[in-house]
């Protein structure tokens, strides 16, 4: 049987700041370990390749505008807006090896 005191108090101040002082401890946890996982993709050779190429495909390295068709470009530009995300987590992941990537692309663009 539940009785009242086996029930959270709703009004309860400190019990509310423990539930959100839990909740940004698993989030920085969860950060850290795709922070971890990006850095070990991002220090690969194929990783690098992969990223390469997931930012080419979200249009990072090209206008997403389509003249005549605004919904292919929204849509190009919600693709772009992941490359985006992306391209920042690279950065503060390892922004040493995000400039070797751009740098690749732009050895290989010139071609």
């Amino acid at each position: 049987m539940i009785t009242a005191m086996d029930k959270e108090n709703p009004y309860d101040l400190r019990a509310e700041l423990r539930r959100e002082k839990q909740k940004k401890a698993e989030d920085d946890r969860k950060r850290a370990e795709f922070e971890l996982a990006l850095g070990a993709v991002m220090a690969s050779a194929d990783g690098q390749k992969v990223l390469r190429e997931i930012l080419r495909r979200t249009h990072i390295f090209a206008i997403s505008l389509m003249a005549g068709n605004s919904d292919i470009t929204a849509f190009r530009e919600g693709e772009r807006n992941v490359g985006l995300s992306l391209l920042g987590d690279m950065n503060a992941v390892s922004p040493e090896k995000l400039g070797a990537i751009m740098y690749e692309e732009i050895k290989e663009h010139k071609k």
